[in-house]
């Protein structure tokens, strides 16, 4: 299914082949809210072809609708979620990357099932119920249930959720088994732990000892942990399974994590990024390749005829993203990103959109989804090409440069 095709140092060039199509990591894997991507209608989305892989949350299924609903609709569970056509690769986890699950004050997990909060309230899953929720979406690579909990977990309260995660996995497997639609499905174990790196090397450990596992994810990221932290959490976990197991990471987003987390040899990501710079008014304006760097800099200093000069002091922007409700947009023709060749940057102007954010018309937020999931998606490609060159090291140094150049100098 995962086969490993370049590496540069740690970072790793794959492809994850589906009946669904092949899938080329490191990969970004579209954001869903119970199964629809956020402001993009099926048609939409076909205008981003390399929009190749989607991510649900099989939890958001457990009711309202049930898996039953889908299994009963013509098509099944992707021609209900209208994800049948074009086929893309869809990967069922077992949490929401923009809505954190298993906090509140009504969860209380026990050994027989994960205690969460989802959009019908407070619910307690099973294994077997939550597998019988994954099948109904047909998915191509599916994450076994696990015992989510956040990294400053008290150490004992750690230890039980590697304990429940490992005795989960194999509930999950035998509850598999038995249901034909997952017959051809890749399953992805869960590692969790909190921040105590023995605990999640326990709970890898126990997980590797499973035969037929696609690979591994390290859960629960995003929850507190240190960037050094999660660097040793993300390297003791992968080197408990074989060099060729798929690696995922959830719930990193921002261009730094990403980066970071493919340095250690991670190929999937699940991410809630675009979905919070959306909702914030923002359009990614970053260069992808050094190349794009040099040709926005001479553009800019060729004067406001070609580059529009430099950044306005009240444009919003820094050297990522630019936030469409400053009022610095409210005359400038220009598109989001010059060069840039999505729907919106193609057709539209900033101050058409900061226009449409001023008036809360949601075709702002249908525009801004399109560019900054374009964008994002170049930006894993220029990754992947990196990898392939053998020059990663010295790709993600030039970000991490121009990065830190911006906070210091202003530019």
């Amino acid at each position: 299914m995962f086969k490993v095709l370049a590496t540069s140092e740690s970072a790793r060039k794959g492809e994850l082949a589906t009946a669904n199509g092949t899938l080329p990591t490191p990969a970004l894997l579209v954001y869903t809210h119970r199964g629809g991507v956020l402001h993009l209608t099926p048609d939409l989305l076909e205008k981003l072809p390399d929009a190749q892989a989607v991510q649900i949350d099989a939890l958001q299924f457990l009711n309202q609708p049930k898996p039953e609903v889908l299994e009963h609709a013509p098509g099944g569970g992707r021609r209900f979620l209208a994800l049948d056509a074009p086929p893309r690769v869809l990967v069922a986890t077992a949490r929401d990357p923009a809505v954190y699950e298993y906090v509140g004050a009504l969860r209380k997990a026990t050994n027989e099932g994960a205690s969460v909060s989802i959009h019908t309230g407070a619910a307690t899953v099973t294994p077997q119920q939550y597998v019988e929720a994954v099948a109904a979406l047909q998915p191509d690579l599916w994450v076994a249930l696990s015992d989510d909990i956040p990294n400053d977990s008290r150490s004992d309260r750690c230890a039980k959720s590697a304990e429940r995660t490992a005795a989960w996995l194999p509930a999950c497997l035998d509850a598999a088994s038995a249901i034909p639609a997952l017959a051809g499905a890749g399953v992805l174990a869960a590692v969790q732990g909190g921040q105590y790196v023995n605990e999640r090397i326990r709970c890898a450990e126990a997980a590797a000892k499973q035969p037929g596992l696609a690979g591994v994810v390290v859960a629960a990221l995003g929850t507190g942990e240190s960037p050094e932290l999660r660097a040793t959490i993300v390297k003791e976990v992968a080197a408990r399974f074989p060099e060729g197991a798929l690696r995922m990471a959830s719930s990193l987003g921002t261009p730094e994590e990403v980066l970071e987390a493919v340095a250690q040899g991670i190929d999937l990501f699940d991410s809630a990024h675009i979905v919070d710079l959306v909702a914030g008014g923002y359009a990614l304006s970053f260069p992808v390749t050094p190349e794009e760097e040099e040709a926005a800099q001479a553009a800019a200093a060729a004067g406001p005829a070609a580059g529009q000069g430099q950044r306005a002091a009240n444009s919003g922007e820094d050297d990522c993203k630019m936030n469409l409700w400053a009022l610095a947009h409210r005359t400038d023709a220009r598109p989001l990103l010059p060069g840039c060749a999505c729907f919106a940057c193609a057709n539209h102007t900033r101050a058409y959109i900061h226009h449409l954010l001023q008036t809360h018309e949601m075709t702002a937020q249908v525009l801004l989804e399109l560019h900054n999931t374009h964008h994002y998606l170049r930006f894993f490609s220029a990754i992947r090409d990196s990898i392939a060159a053998g020059r990663f090291s010295q790709y993600h140094s030039w970000f991490l440069a121009r990065r830190q150049r911006w906070l210091v100098e202003g530019r």
